[in-house]
């Protein structure tokens, strides 16, 4: 465990300078998780090729972790990986009305990745993506809190370029999304996007009071804009699962100026084949107007312990069919899971349908044997990643197989199975 330092200028845990640095099954936090003041986060910098896996990240007195800038120096962070952390109980120094301290608040970051990551339950926003980012991707995620997300809104220093956009090709795909509490804040706050994809998430509103607003919303969300961009084709929506499991009322329409005070749908918004649903049955028609959404319940197996679909689910192969297939090679459900076997088997959970997953020897020398128990797929596709976040291989295998590894240099690896990216071991080549 590592605490900031308690008498610095800087209070950070890490001030994550340089390029390529791993950090690796650590557990990092504030000294002062009081104390609203920016120098109370925790993991800070502009460095190249930080990887953060394992990593968990809590009860900071402001944001959790959070990339920099220097506009003089065109100097920013590049290629950050956040890989199956925990980034939890954050701002706690902040008062709620300031919507201070983030959980992840990924600043001018470049081809950046947060990966089988849970952000839950940070004071400020569980996520900021802005001033300048491009190439950011958030996946197989769960994400819960009051305040979710802001993408290309402004932050409290000004961009680099004024004419750039606030955020480039940002990807949301497979993710949970719960937002919790009495909010009065959209799920996404947009603005000033381009090449922005929301595609198969789960988006769950589960307040204990009181909510008017929806879902989506481009420009002021909520008062008056200062950004006067509207959102560059392509932006998609499509294959996701929005619902009202709340028993207040959810107002979640596009027909109001908080969603879209441009006039941009659809020529610049694509928004299609996703599902609506409210516990309270305020929809009757799909809210982004797509003529292949639909309202209807998704039928959950067990809400809330499972996100996992019946198999009479009216999401199941329901999803764009320019999609990616599905792992099974079927069309793409609607939302972040798709649909694998009968709620009554029990197995919908990947930790009970995944008896076992080993490699060895660890370390590895010229080949890795690995073997995995799962009857209901008895196939599976290998996936190797190093330590960047890049995969370098995928192998079919049926339960047990061997692979050449000796063309891989030295160093430590991420081996995934396909169907279950959230279960991998290390390997080390000698």
């Amino acid at each position: 465990m590592v605490i900031g330092d308690s008498t610095g200028t800087n209070k950070y845990a890490i001030s994550a300078t340089g390029q390529g640095f791993t950090f690796r099954h650590l557990e990092l936090t504030s000294p002062y998780p009081n104390i609203c003041n920016q120098s109370n986060m925790v993991v800070v910098g502009s460095g190249d090729y930080m990887s953060f896996i394992d990593v968990i990240i809590r009860n900071s007195g402001y944001d959790g972790m959070k990339t920099t800038s220097d506009c003089n120096t065109s100097n920013w962070a590049n290629h950050w990986k956040v890989l199956d952390c925990q980034i939890i109980n954050n701002g706690l120094g902040c008062p709620s009305y300031a919507q201070n301290g983030d959980g992840i608040d990924f600043t001018n970051c470049h081809d950046c990745q947060i990966v089988g990551t849970s952000i839950l339950n940070n004071k400020g926003h569980q996520l900021q993506i802005k001033l300048e980012a491009r190439n950011v991707t958030v996946e197989n995620c769960r994400i819960e809190g009051n305040l979710l997300f802001q993408i290309g809104l402004p932050g409290s220093t000004p961009q680099c370029d004024i004419t750039a956009l606030n955020a480039d090709s940002v990807f949301f795909r497979h993710n949970i999304i719960i937002a919790k509490g009495d909010t009065s804040e959209f799920v996404f706050k947009l603005a000033d996007v381009s090449h922005l994809v929301i595609e198969n998430n789960t988006i769950i509103k589960d307040s204990i009071s009181y909510a008017n607003v929806g879902f989506i919303c481009f420009g002021g969300c909520g008062s008056s804009s200062n950004w006067a961009n509207t959102p560059r084709s392509p932006v998609v929506i499509r294959n996701n699962i929005f619902a009202n499991m709340s028993t207040t009322l959810f107002y979640a329409g596009p027909d109001t100026s908080y969603f879209d005070p441009f006039g941009i749908r659809p020529a610049n918004v694509k928004d299609n084949y996703n599902v609506f649903y409210d516990v309270n049955a305020e929809f009757n028609l799909p809210v982004d107007g797509g003529t292949s959404s639909i309202v209807t319940d998704p039928l959950f197996c067990n809400y809330p312990n499972s996100f996992e679909l019946k198999n009479t689910s009216p999401c199941i192969n329901a999803g764009d069919p320019t999609s990616p297939l599905d792992p099974d090679g079927t069309r793409s459900d609607i939302g972040a899971k798709y649909y694998r076997t009968s709620c009554s088997l029990g197995l919908n959970n990947s930790i009970n349908v995944m008896n076992s997953f080993d490699i060895y020897p660890n370390p590895a020398n010229q080949t890795l044997n690995i073997s995995f128990s799962d009857h209901q797929n008895p196939k599976q596709e290998i996936q190797i990643y190093n330590i960047f976040g890049e995969m370098i291989k995928e192998v079919e295998i049926t339960q047990t197989a061997q692979i050449a590894i000796g063309n891989l240099s030295s160093g430590l690896y991420l081996i995934h199975l396909k169907s279950y990216p959230q279960l991998y071991r290390k390997i080390m080549k000698l």
